[in-house]
């Protein structure tokens, strides 16, 4: 217990050698608002769910989304952002062929929009496995999420050529380069955020893929398809415009 001789001058005390009622009072409203930040924080939640890609083709941007579920604002510094397509691919050990990331950006209405985020890519970094880092350097404003909100964080670039079907795991905890986690106003982890974890589903494209092999089997059959409707090559041009066959008699 610190002697009350030290700390006479600083607290106030009553004749009892204790502190007097309002230096208690300014404590208890102190511990009291604290508890009350407390209760409500920001919680924030970064949840991919299923995305849609199309097989073959490269250049598919999707956005990833922060939501913060709390009820009051929540200031962020920065994120460290895992990304794992499949098991991490080849290029990271894995077995799985899954949808290649070619690209990440902080877009127009994004998070980091304005602020002069830095983005780092981790060098141990593959196709289907990355790790980012985005921090707002200096002291000054910091982008916020707003209480029950969500914002655009990221776009992600997905290539998907050479691939036609499946549904592949998509991670940003676990993976092989680290976890995700969010940065808030002092420098710490927010310590309501979550990370979920979603899947990536590749659907057949509705236009025609952009080279390999596909590509040419499409339009193959295209061709094929059209050579047979055409009249030169209908053995019976009258029935198929309709007309009556020659009778015997005639």
């Amino acid at each position: 217990m610190p002697d009350l001789a030290v700390v006479e001058g600083l607290v106030p005390m009553n004749r009892g050698g204790r502190p007097g009622w309002g230096w208690q009072l300014a404590m208890g409203c102190g511990v009291l608002g604290w508890l009350t930040a407390w209760e409500a924080r920001a919680v924030l939640r970064l949840d991919p769910g299923e995305i849609v890609l199309h097989a073959d083709r490269p250049g598919q941007v999707v956005t990833l989304f922060l939501e913060n579920l709390g009820e009051v604002a929540e200031s962020v510094r920065g994120i460290d952002l895992a990304l794992e397509s499949g098991d991490g691919g080849p290029g990271a050990g894995g077995s799985v062929m899954g949808p290649v990331l070619s690209g990440l950006e902080l877009g127009d209405g994004s998070l980091f929009a304005g602020y002069a985020a830095r983005r780092e890519l981790d060098p141990a970094s593959s196709g289907q496995q990355q790790f980012w880092t985005i921090t707002v350097p200096g002291l000054g404003i910091l982008p916020s999420v707003p209480a029950r909100s969500r914002v655009p964080l990221v776009t992600l670039e997905w290539d998907t050529s050479g691939l036609w079907t499946g549904v592949f795991d998509f991670r940003l905890r676990g993976t092989g380069l680290g976890d995700t986690a969010v940065y808030d106003g002092f420098g710490f982890h927010s310590p309501g955020f979550d990370a979920g974890e979603g899947r990536l589903r590749l659907v057949p494209g509705t236009a025609v893929p952009e080279g390999g092999v596909g590509g040419w089997l499409w339009l193959a059959l295209v061709l094929i398809v059209r050579w047979r409707r055409t009249p030169e090559s209908d053995p019976l041009p009258e029935r198929r415009a309709g007309a009556r066959p020659p009778s015997i008699r005639e």
